[in-house]
């Protein structure tokens, strides 16, 4: 089966996942790679221009909320999970791909899916089987938001620190560093409250989350699998003994309606770019692919753009 085709708005906010090779645990948190997360992130935030609601990384995996008003999201990934696998890379000493395929952006369509993904996002550590989520020791947004401590990336420009080095062969890193400040985007529905009335909100979500998640770890019989200590002492080699295989969801809403149109949005879109690609592979003129989709061969998103008119 052929992979869905992505269809980007520039209002619209997409829940983005990847996951590592083979689950391996390449980001088991430790303060070198949560800088290295931070340095790529950042400077992916600032190339690409795309806004940021909530993020984190666990071992093997991360979770983000944006949204790309410039239409770019493909860019940003491209650009940040790229950096982040060449550096993660580089710091495990190990070559060949980081990801195991390529990453998941589900629409999320209304502000009840919105806040719930916050909150997924938020208390993953503890549906995960650890102690607690605030107790995570890796990168997460929720808990700086929670301190009101900005987080802030520290990126190496290795380009500019080789120039250096061409005049001066005691140039450091640190002269070649830039930082980039990580900002993170309210929630629409909360943008209007004060940050500390958005934190409580927040809060509050998240609690009732991880009270559900420990009612039915406790009915389950299960407990806390893991401490944050034993996280971090992994290696970048384990692995679970097993993997998550369900497919993502289309689309994250509580609206049944809403869900129904946006899937008969994608059906139509869909089936407008395969007729488009069998023009186009046909060598045939005025070819017009539907808006929001990105041609073969091109880098952007379509927008009203007519392909090999005349």
């Amino acid at each position: 089966m052929g992979r869905s085709i992505r269809i980007t708005e520039s209002d619209q906010i997409y829940s983005v996942t990847n996951r590592t090779i083979e689950g391996r645990h390449f980001f088991a948190p430790r303060p070198e790679i949560n800088a290295l997360i931070l340095a790529c992130l950042g400077r992916a935030l600032h190339r690409c221009g795309v806004e940021l609601f909530a993020f984190i990384f666990m071992s093997n995996h991360f979770h983000i909320l944006v949204r790309a008003p410039k239409e770019n999201l493909h860019e940003f990934m491209g650009y940040f999970t790229g950096r982040l696998a060449w550096e993660v890379n580089r710091y495990h000493n190990r070559r060949g791909p980081l990801f195991g395929g390529r990453y998941h952006a589900v629409p999320v369509l209304d502000d009840e899916a919105l806040l719930q993904q916050y909150v997924y996002i938020a208390a993953n550590p503890l549906a995960a089987g650890l102690e607690t989520s605030l107790g995570w020791p890796g990168i997460s947004s929720y808990a700086s938001e929670l301190s009101a401590r900005p987080l802030v990336g520290h990126w190496l420009d290795r380009e500019a620190l080789r120039r250096m080095r061409r005049r001066d062969r005691a140039a450091r890193p640190q002269e070649a560093t830039v930082p980039y400040t990580i900002p993170i985007t309210p929630l629409p529905r909360l943008a209007e409250l004060t940050d500390a009335q958005r934190v409580e909100v927040l809060r509050e979500a998240v609690v009732a989350r991880e009270a559900e998640i420990l009612e039915r770890r406790a009915t389950e019989g299960k407990h806390a699998l893991l401490g944050a200590a034993e996280i971090v002492a992994r290696g970048p080699e384990h692995r679970p003994a097993t993997e998550p295989c369900s497919p993502q969801p289309r689309c994250h809403t509580e609206c049944p309606n809403t869900r129904r149109a946006y899937l008969e949005t994608v059906r139509e879109v869909t089936s407008a770019y395969r007729r488009a690609m069998k023009r186009w592979r046909a060598c045939q003129d005025g070819i017009v692919f539907p808006d929001g989709t990105i041609p073969p061969g091109w880098n952007r998103v379509v927008r009203s753009a007519r392909v090999g008119a005349s």
